[in-house]
């Protein structure tokens, strides 16, 4: 599945030249002074349609410089700015391709972990396919039953504390005792 997973980054190479042409997009504000926090929210594209980043760098640009009303960019900008922001997208482009590769393990390893941390914690906690693969590659659940524990239990809530905390049905919506939790 990683294999299928990585192969289809590499076809979804007609997302690239788009994600290039942000990238140096933002590299061109921020030489132009553009604030580091307002770009770290992913803003270099305010006021630009998104599909405008498949026409290339310079439809981008004029009409991001045209939203923030400042002056055109010259072509030679544009080819220093491109050439400096080349390396820095490349890298950043193979790293992303572990994720592909190992994402999959990782999740996996995370779920484990938290259905370990379960059990140590006194709950029966078992890792299972919630559904079909092909439904989806994340079909993976975590099913935890409250452990009670006679003696234990909190005057002002009435169930045994070692509940306490539990979750039901996903989503975050506090369980009163035993249940399921999906992650």
């Amino acid at each position: 599945a990683a294999l299928k997973k990585a192969s289809m980054a590499r076809d979804a190479s007609a997302t690239v030249a788009p994600r290039r042409t942000r990238h140096a997009l933002r590299a061109l504000l921020l030489a132009r002074g553009a604030d580091e926090a307002e770009l770290l929210a992913c803003n270099e594209m305010d006021g630009v349609p998104g599909k405008l980043a498949q026409r290339g760098l310079r439809a981008v640009v004029d009409a991001a410089l045209s939203s923030r009303r400042l002056p055109a960019a010259s072509d030679a900008e544009l080819d220093a700015i491109s050439a400096a922001a080349a390396p820095h997208f490349e890298a950043q482009r193979r790293l992303s391709l572990l994720e592909c590769v190992q994402g999959e393990m990782i999740e996996l390893l995370v779920l484990l972990d938290r259905a370990l941390a379960l059990r140590d914690a006194g709950h029966a906690a078992d890792v299972v396919a919630a559904f079909s693969l092909s439904a989806s590659d994340r079909n993976l659940a975590i099913i935890s039953k409250c452990s009670l524990q006679v003696g234990k239990v909190d005057d002002e809530l009435r169930r045994p504390s070692s509940c306490r905390g539990s979750y039901e049905g996903g989503r975050g919506s506090r369980s009163s005792g035993s249940g399921a939790s999906a992650y």
